[in-house]
């Protein structure tokens, strides 16, 4: 999937394979990244640097931690909080949905 959006085989997700799609599924193509960025560089007329030394990866812990662990790790707080309150809605049966079905025609 990453290679299909055109991220380069060095790019690291998610360590799960479901949080990973996540990942990729939610990302804009490094590809037409480029092609925006490159746009809007040349609009307000700036010429970019290379890059003098390449950036290391980091720790591939970072890549298995759930939100929560996340969140202390970088000090912020978490963005996902649980639910304080349910809204009560209880889920049919398949014999009510069909009763309400039948009774609205």
């Amino acid at each position: 999937m990453a290679r299909l959006h055109g991220f380069p085989d060095w790019f690291r997700f998610h360590v799960t394979k479901w949080h990973g799609a996540r990942q990729i599924g939610n990302s804009v193509p490094p590809p037409l990244a480029r092609a925006v960025a490159g746009a809007i560089i040349r609009a307000i007329g700036i010429a970019p640097s290379p890059v003098s030394t390449p950036q290391p990866l980091g720790d591939p812990a970072l890549l298995r931690m759930e939100m929560s662990q996340a969140s202390m790790y970088w000090r912020v707080e978490c963005p996902i909080q649980k639910r304080d309150r349910k809204s009560g809605a209880r889920k049919r049966s398949q014999l009510e949905t069909e009763a309400c079905r039948l009774a609205a025609a």
